[in-house]
This record gives structure tokens, sequence and C-alpha cells, in this order.
């Protein structure tokens, strides 16, 4: 099968779309298809392959740059194009200004939703919504997972000085809780002392953050090569990974700490995702719904800090199992191979 890939972004240029984009041609590639990639510019004037091919169009509503270069895919490939949708939350808020920029990308993705061969959702969430909203379009949506986009690195762990080590990776997304975040780590030092705790924090710097960048505990690294995000995650005690959506499969970052078999401590929405009993054997978990979630989380985290290091072992080989059995690039690829079918 011949399968042309279209992205907002493809490294080198930083950006979660761009990442899962290659690590999918590489595994559609190892399943023995010819792959081609077209992202940025190239989106505006590309021609497909020779031929019959399929096209996957990898569709943010932020990030793609317009409803006619969508259309001008279909057109292209006669048809066969189906979009990948990422991310689906608009209004990003009820204020005015953020209905004035949902509503318009809310419009778009139904009109694509319409038009495209299939519609494929990265969480299970998305896909049940809209396939009761929509039952007559059922048959062709579909959910498809994301999988991690760090490579496990070799070599001995790097381990720091503080006996514990968190971890919080990703940009300075709104549906990233970092203040959850930075209430855990506070109230880490409360207990261990200021001189026993770390957080490393990947891919945001500290003027993002003025209120806690001159804490000497905090360690901004912005946005660093993947093996040093991989000896960061192998080197945590716990990956803190609080959302506002909670735990999704669309969350590549929560991904990553499932494959490198980390304890991760996350949040759970109340969608079919994050309450399914595979997440909820697999990480640690605090419900959104509270009315005191924050707080909520701090002492999760440190009910598993404080916890047996045995029982953390055992929380992260569920979950390097749980991601092995379900996430991998291979298996991933070959469900999106049976959909494209």
């Amino acid at each position: 099968m011949k399968i042309a890939l279209y992205s907002p972004n493809y490294p080198p240029v930083k950006c979660g779309v761009g990442d899962f984009t290659f690590c999918l041609a590489g595994a559609l590639k190892n399943s023995g298809h010819e792959v081609e990639v077209y992202s940025g510019d190239q989106l505006k004037g590309v021609l497909p392959f020779q031929g019959e091919s399929e096209a996957l169009i990898q569709y943010t509503p932020y990030l793609f740059p317009s409803l006619k270069s969508c259309f001008g895919i279909f057109k292209k490939h006669r048809g066969r194009a189906s979009i990948f949708f990422h991310e689906l939350y608009f209004p990003p808020s009820w204020s005015i200004r953020g209905i004035a920029i949902g509503v318009p990308h809310w419009c778009r993705f139904l009109v694509l939703l319409h038009f495209s061969k299939q519609a494929i959702f990265s969480t299970a969430g998305f896909h049940s919504t809209w396939s009761k909203r929509l039952p007559y379009l059922k048959q062709k949506m579909f959910w498809v997972p994301v999988g991690s986009t760090i490579p496990i690195a070799g070599g001995a762990i790097q381990t720091s000085s503080p006996e514990i080590s968190l971890v919080h990776f990703g940009g300075a997304h709104p549906t990233h809780l970092y203040e959850f975040v930075f209430r855990a780590f506070r109230e880490a030092c409360q207990f261990f002392g200021d001189d026993q705790v770390r957080l490393d924090l990947i891919g945001v710097v500290k003027g993002q953050f003025p209120h806690v960048s001159e804490h000497p505990g905090i360690h901004f690294h912005g946005y660093v090569d993947s093996i040093l995000v991989s000896q960061k995650i192998r080197s945590a005690t716990l990956i803190l990974a609080p959302f506002l959506d909670g735990a999704t499969t669309r969350r590549s970052t929560l991904m990553c700490a499932l494959s490198h078999g980390k304890p991760v401590v996350t949040t759970l929405s109340d969608g079919p995702d994050s309450t399914s009993t595979p997440w909820a054997q697999s990480v640690a978990t605090t419900s959104m719904q509270s009315a005191e979630a924050e707080a909520d989380y701090a002492r999760q985290v440190l009910v598993w800090l404080k916890a047996p290091e045995a029982e953390r072992n055992a929380l992260s080989i569920r979950a390097k199992q749980f991601y092995e059995q379900n996430f991998t690039w291979d298996r991933i690829a070959q469900r999106l191979l049976k959909i494209l079918e």
C-alpha cells in the first residue's frame, strides 16, 4: 500500500503531532508499505504518489493551515483521504474570546468529519462521543491510540544527588496542570526536606513560571534531545502527569512514561479513556471531579513517595506491560492499516 502522511509539522520542528507522524511513518515502512510525508508549506501544493495512494491527514485545530488545504488533499487523492483527529478542545474556554476562537474550529471539524473517507480519533472518549452524536457516520469512525515518541535510551541510569526525583515533561499547554505539579513538589519538600527532592520540568523554560523559577530544587530544561528526556524519565522516582481532561491515549507524554516502565501519578476524567480498568491498574490517579483536586493530587504523590519501593516497582511493571500489550508502534500501525484497507 502507498500511504501519504500529511502533518502540520515534522522533525526537526518541535511538535507532538510531528513526532507522532515521524514514529508512525517508521512503523508503516517497517510493515513493508511505501510512505511519503508532507508537512509545512508542502501542504499547499503537493502531488500524491503516482497511481492510487491512501492519504492520512494528521489534524489538530490550531496547527493545520486551513480547511482549503484539507480539501486540496481530498481532491488530489480522489476521495481516498482519511483524517486522524488529535485534539478537539473547542472552545478552549467559555469566555467570549474562547468561543470566538473555538466555534470556527468546531464547524471545520464537522465539515471534515463528513467529507473524510475515515475519521480516526486518538482518544476513546472523542470516538464514543461523536459516534453517539452522529450515528449515521459511526461506521467510518475509529479509535487509534498514540504511542510513545521518546525511544528508551540505553546505558546506565544517571542518578541525581537528591534521593527523590520528580519529572514532568511536555509544553505549557493549558491542559497541563502545572500548579498541581508545583503543589505536589512543595509538599514533598515539606515532608522529606528541600535538599532531598528535585523537580525536572522538560519542555518549559523559567520565564513561563516566574513565581517558582528561583526555587533551587526546580530545574527547567526547555526542549531537549530525546536521549536526555529518556534519561530523566529513567532516573525519576515518580512521573507527575496531571491533565485537565484526565489520562487519555492521545497523551504522548503519558505514553512515554508507560513505555519506560515508570510509576506515574496522573488525573482521571469521567470519560471511557481514563476510567477503564487497565488504566486504573497501571497508573496512580486522582479525580478531576473533586472540589479539592489539586490537594488530592499532592496527597497522592506523597502516598506513592512514602510507599515501599517494591510497591512502586510493581506499578512500574504493570505500566510497562500495559503499554507493550496495547500501544507499541507496531500495534498502532497494524490497527491503522486495517482501517485504511
